[in-house]
């Protein structure tokens, strides 16, 4: 296992779900229920016949995501010694893309369940393509997720089994959690990973728990030299994770777990105790300003944890 991955061990919620998934090996469904998609689809059907993958194929996507959407189809493909597709442009707002080795036809037009939102998706296998589509770019980000699924779990042989899916959230915020105190502290190259791991399994929030583990510009004594998650750091994260439709809610525990930071002589008078910050001093409440003034405005998400309870942000 690598560094990387080893760093991972923190982020209990989405690892063992991980670990499954790239553990397994490719195995042929003899029905529906016995694909290997996680989380599994609402609806989805098996047909006969299959795709060969082994053909030279052609991603058609729009412009604005093809790129992104043809590295991650790519990266499965060649994981699998199966050769990179041709990707191509298409031109227009539909958010539809088809793995075919016959491309320049027009793109089929889909229909989706009434009161379809933005992370719906369906997604055709059939013996001349793959298309994938929805109302927005979340959808499809989602449909090439569940393509990757099956490319890696669900091949029989260099082919797809021929199918049909449709797939929508549960729920509204599906997310994950990297506890950065209790460590190692991640990296951001670590960070990053995260974000692919769970956006690969449509999970749409990103919480990282912090006590003292950030490089507070106004108080550099308290981030820890070796794992302190800096505001450069932070600001190239959301951006990397927002192209995956993940968001970021950011955290500072306040008054409880303060142990580290009142270690400090420099705070130790802002204790309650050597664990707890007073609430009985206002330079404790000037003190907390300063530390989610750190976080805050690098973050556009529209809430931030504090203590363990959501509160609005003040921008």
């Amino acid at each position: 296992m690598s560094a990387r991955r080893a760093g991972l061990n923190h982020c209990c919620a989405l690892l063992p779900v991980v670990l499954a998934i790239g553990s397994i090996e490719t195995v042929v469904a003899k029905d529906a229920s016995a694909l290997r998609l996680v989380p599994f689809p609402k609806q989805v059907q098996l047909a006969t016949g299959s795709f060969a993958l082994n053909a030279k194929l052609t991603l058609e996507a729009p412009a604005a995501a093809a790129q992104s959407l043809g590295r991650s189809i790519n990266e499965e493909l060649q994981r699998a010694g199966l050769p990179a597709a041709e990707v191509r442009h298409v031109a227009g707002d539909a958010q539809v893309l088809r793995l075919s080795a016959t491309a320049g036809t027009p793109l089929p037009k889909s229909t989706f369940r009434e009161k379809a939102t933005a992370e719906n998706y369906v997604l055709d296998v059939t013996a001349d393509g793959i298309v994938g589509a929805a109302p927005a770019e979340a959808g499809l980000f989602y449909a090439v997720q569940t393509l990757r699924q099956l490319i890696r779990a669900n091949r029989e042989g260099q082919a797809l089994p021929c199918l049909k899916l449709q797939d929508w959230p549960s729920m509204t915020w599906r997310g994950f959690c990297d506890d950065m105190t209790r460590g190692p502290s991640a990296k951001l190259d670590t960070l990053e990973e995260e974000i692919d791991l769970g956006a690969g399994l449509k999970m749409n929030l990103f919480h990282y728990y912090i006590e003292e583990q950030f490089a507070y510009p106004k108080h550099p004594l308290i981030g820890p030299k070796d794992g302190a998650l800096t505001p450069d750091e932070l600001k190239a994260l959301v951006p990397y994770a927002t192209q995956r439709h993940i968001a970021i809610l950011g955290s500072q525990q306040s008054f409880g777990h303060f142990g580290n930071i009142l270690a400090h002589k420099e705070y130790a008078a802002l204790g309650e105790n050597p664990g707890v910050l007073t609430p009985s001093k206002e330079e404790s409440y000037k003190f907390l300003d300063d530390l989610y003034s750190a976080q805050v405005p690098l973050l556009p998400f529209a809430w931030f944890n504090v203590l363990g309870l959501a509160a609005p942000s003040a921008k």
